[in-house]
Protein backbone atom coordinates (compact mmCIF):
# COMPACT_ATOMS: atom_id res chain seq x y z
CA UNK A 1 0.00 0.00 0.00
CA UNK A 2 2.83 2.03 0.42
CA UNK A 3 4.08 1.73 -2.72
CA UNK A 4 0.66 2.80 -4.24
CA UNK A 5 0.25 5.72 -2.06
CA UNK A 6 3.97 7.20 -3.18
CA UNK A 7 3.20 7.97 -6.54
CA UNK A 8 3.47 11.37 -6.51
CA UNK A 9 1.98 11.74 -9.92
CA UNK A 10 -1.41 10.43 -8.54
CA UNK A 11 -4.22 12.64 -9.82
CA UNK A 12 -5.96 13.13 -6.34
CA UNK A 13 -8.88 14.90 -7.84
CA UNK A 14 -9.71 12.18 -9.93
CA UNK A 15 -13.59 11.85 -11.06
CA UNK A 16 -15.97 9.87 -11.78
CA UNK A 17 -15.54 8.56 -15.79
CA UNK A 18 -16.67 10.07 -18.01
CA UNK A 19 -19.96 8.47 -20.29
CA UNK A 20 -17.32 7.91 -23.21
CA UNK A 21 -15.02 6.63 -20.48
CA UNK A 22 -17.37 4.43 -18.81
CA UNK A 23 -17.96 2.68 -22.62
CA UNK A 24 -14.66 2.29 -23.18
CA UNK A 25 -14.15 0.93 -19.41
CA UNK A 26 -17.05 -2.08 -20.12
CA UNK A 27 -15.34 -3.04 -23.48
CA UNK A 28 -12.33 -3.52 -21.76
CA UNK A 29 -14.57 -5.07 -18.73
CA UNK A 30 -15.85 -7.57 -20.80
CA UNK A 31 -12.28 -8.16 -22.33
CA UNK A 32 -10.97 -8.96 -18.59
CA UNK A 33 -13.34 -10.99 -16.96
CA UNK A 34 -13.61 -12.85 -20.23
CA UNK A 35 -9.84 -13.86 -19.53
CA UNK A 36 -9.51 -13.10 -15.87
CA UNK A 37 -11.37 -15.88 -14.54
CA UNK A 38 -9.79 -18.82 -16.21
CA UNK A 39 -7.81 -21.15 -14.87
CA UNK A 40 -4.89 -20.32 -16.42
CA UNK A 41 -5.00 -16.82 -16.00
CA UNK A 42 -5.53 -17.32 -12.56
CA UNK A 43 -2.42 -19.91 -12.54
CA UNK A 44 -0.02 -17.44 -13.87
CA UNK A 45 -1.34 -13.66 -13.34
CA UNK A 46 -1.12 -12.12 -9.73
CA UNK A 47 -3.34 -9.55 -10.86
CA UNK A 48 -6.33 -11.65 -12.34
CA UNK A 49 -6.03 -13.15 -8.88
CA UNK A 50 -7.51 -9.99 -7.70
CA UNK A 51 -10.03 -8.94 -10.31
CA UNK A 52 -13.87 -8.43 -9.41
CA UNK A 53 -16.17 -8.09 -12.26
CA UNK A 54 -19.15 -6.13 -10.50
CA UNK A 55 -21.80 -7.57 -12.63
CA UNK A 56 -24.28 -9.67 -11.46
CA UNK A 57 -23.90 -12.18 -14.14
CA UNK A 58 -20.04 -12.90 -13.79
CA UNK A 59 -20.86 -13.75 -9.91
CA UNK A 60 -20.59 -17.42 -10.49
CA UNK A 61 -17.08 -16.79 -12.62
CA UNK A 62 -15.93 -15.23 -9.70
CA UNK A 63 -16.48 -17.80 -7.25
CA UNK A 64 -15.51 -20.16 -9.18
CA UNK A 65 -12.00 -19.14 -10.04
CA UNK A 66 -10.79 -16.14 -8.19
CA UNK A 67 -8.32 -16.47 -5.22
CA UNK A 68 -9.95 -12.98 -3.93
CA UNK A 69 -12.95 -15.00 -3.71
CA UNK A 70 -11.31 -17.84 -1.58
CA UNK A 71 -9.96 -15.72 0.35
CA UNK A 72 -12.94 -13.44 1.19
CA UNK A 73 -14.84 -16.97 1.98
CA UNK A 74 -16.91 -15.58 -1.15
CA UNK A 75 -15.85 -19.10 -3.25
CA UNK A 76 -17.91 -21.84 -4.34
CA UNK A 77 -16.06 -23.36 -1.19
CA UNK A 78 -17.03 -21.47 1.49
CA UNK A 79 -15.24 -22.05 5.14
CA UNK A 80 -17.62 -21.75 7.90
CA UNK A 81 -14.90 -21.45 10.53
CA UNK A 82 -13.34 -18.71 8.66
CA UNK A 83 -17.02 -16.57 9.44
CA UNK A 84 -16.41 -17.60 12.91
CA UNK A 85 -12.71 -16.31 13.20
CA UNK A 86 -13.56 -12.98 11.66
CA UNK A 87 -16.39 -12.76 13.81
CA UNK A 88 -13.93 -12.96 16.68
CA UNK A 89 -11.89 -10.14 15.91
CA UNK A 90 -12.52 -7.11 17.98
CA UNK A 91 -11.02 -4.32 16.03
CA UNK A 92 -10.27 -3.64 12.66
CA UNK A 93 -7.69 -1.49 10.76
CA UNK A 94 -9.00 -0.06 7.54
CA UNK A 95 -6.46 1.52 5.04
CA UNK A 96 -7.12 3.16 1.87
CA UNK A 97 -4.83 4.39 0.00
CA UNK A 98 -6.04 8.06 -0.55
CA UNK A 99 -3.21 8.56 -3.45
CA UNK A 100 -4.03 5.46 -5.20
CA UNK A 101 -4.79 6.44 -9.35
CA UNK A 102 -5.06 2.89 -10.26
CA UNK A 103 -7.94 1.82 -8.17
CA UNK A 104 -11.30 3.63 -8.96
CA UNK A 105 -13.59 4.26 -7.25
CA UNK A 106 -11.17 4.21 -4.44
CA UNK A 107 -13.09 2.59 -1.83
CA UNK A 108 -12.68 -0.69 -3.98
CA UNK A 109 -9.69 -1.15 -1.77
CA UNK A 110 -11.90 -0.87 1.17
CA UNK A 111 -13.50 -4.54 -0.32
CA UNK A 112 -16.26 -2.09 -1.00
CA UNK A 113 -18.33 -2.07 -5.10
CA UNK A 114 -19.91 0.06 -7.52
CA UNK A 115 -23.34 -0.47 -7.62
CA UNK A 116 -23.26 -3.78 -10.37
CA UNK A 117 -26.58 -2.31 -11.93
CA UNK A 118 -24.12 0.70 -13.12
CA UNK A 119 -20.47 0.56 -12.18
CA UNK A 120 -19.13 3.01 -13.92
CA UNK A 121 -22.25 5.33 -13.19
CA UNK A 122 -23.14 6.38 -16.68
Amino acid sequence: IAAVNADVDADTDADAPSPLQGKICNALMEIASGRAYSDFSQEHSFQANYWRDPRPEEKENFQAYSQLAKIGNEGLDQDPKLNENYAKTNKFVWVLATEDSLVWPPEGEWWGAPDPEDPFES
